[in-house]
């Protein structure tokens, strides 16, 4: 978990900078990018999803940036969502509104490099000689790549993760679940709490975001669409009904019938009603990104967080998980 947080952080101290440096004046030339203000500095328009105290930080790291030189003035703009930003950079692109950087999540890789949008940070790279791309996490450069060419530049690394309040379950005296958990050994956690607590606290839950349900599917070892989820080639069909999905259901259907399981459904309002649930005490468990062990840390400040890697079927060693997180791209 120490390197899980060392990879989040690191990643957007090491690379905000070095990104930006980066940006050469041939990719100025569309109109956004254009000299507007009075310093005669070249605009570039960067569009982000970061919210709350990382894109505070994420704005410190810009105004940095224009500090430290006299030629270029980034404009940081937040569009909103992954989900909603990624929509209004593929409507816009080529307009005098299409930004000349942006943000976008893990789960638009293929949607973005098929899009014909994008020009691979590879090739300003490659122009640099410079920049050290040892200096990023080998397995965020392999995500972010297709045939050993780098397509966006890594920026906000995370993973999923299992979430407990161990000081409920100290409360209840219930054995914490291992680091590495089955689907067997969380439902045990998860039924123990809700049946001692005199069904007060709830045992679980899991937000309705297909990136979630992916990664259950991905530590099972099978894939959510064909050709190894198109590494191999352009995926043509789903193929995520498989014995990792379908053992996947199947659990949180088991725990849903039991009573220990609260669903808060899909959005913006599910995520920060588990989360309110689980700071206040009325929710012992529930999986999200790694991203979100800030906001547990400042919130739990008299209860003691439990983490441990994503759960894997009964029977089965875990596979492993996708990272999270999101990209910078060039348009």
């Amino acid at each position: 978990m120490k390197n899980q947080k060392r990879v989040i952080y690191n990643l957007i101290i090491v690379l905000t900078v070095a990104f930006l440096s980066l940006l050469p004046v041939s990719l100025l030339g569309n109109k956004q990018a254009s000299a507007a203000d009075n310093s005669k500095r070249i605009k570039i328009v960067f569009w982000h999803e970061m919210t709350g105290p990382a894109q505070t930080q994420l704005n410190e790291f810009v105004k940095q940036f224009n500090k430290s030189q006299s030629k270029y003035q980034v404009v940081s703009q937040f569009e909103g969502t992954y989900e909603e930003a990624v929509q209004k950079i593929l409507n816009t692109h080529g307009s005098n509104t299409s930004p000349a950087v942006f943000q976008s999540a893990d789960i638009s890789v293929s949607q973005l490099y098929h899009s014909g949008y994008i020009t691979k940070v590879q090739k300003f790279i490659d122009k640099d000689k410079s920049f050290n791309v040892n200096d990023i996490s080998s397995v965020a450069r392999a995500f972010y790549s297709q045939k050993g060419e780098l397509l966006g530049m890594p920026f906000n690394t995370s993973q999923p993760v299992l979430y407990y309040n161990a000081s409920l379950l100290k409360k209840y005296n219930i054995t914490p679940p291992p680091m590495n958990p089955s689907y067997s050994d969380i439902t045990r956690v998860a039924k123990q709490l809700y049946q001692r607590s005199n069904k007060k606290v709830k045992g679980m839950t899991m937000e309705v975001y297909g990136w979630l349900f992916d990664q259950l599917i991905a530590n099972s070892g099978n894939y959510s669409v064909n050709n190894q989820n198109g590494r191999l080639a352009t995926p043509t069909k789903a193929s995520f009904i498989n014995s990792g999905s379908l053992k996947a259901m199947e659990w949180i259907q088991e725990n849903v019938k039991s009573g220990d399981f609260i669903n808060y459904g899909s959005g913006t309002n599910a995520s920060a009603n588990e989360m309110a649930a689980f700071l206040s005490g009325k929710l012992g468990i529930f999986m999200e990104s790694s991203a979100d062990i800030g906001q547990l840390t400042l919130g739990m400040k008299n209860q003691k967080l439990g983490v441990t890697y994503y759960p894997h079927a009964d029977g089965q060693k875990a596979n492993g998980v996708a990272i999270g997180g999101a990209a910078l791209w060039i348009s």
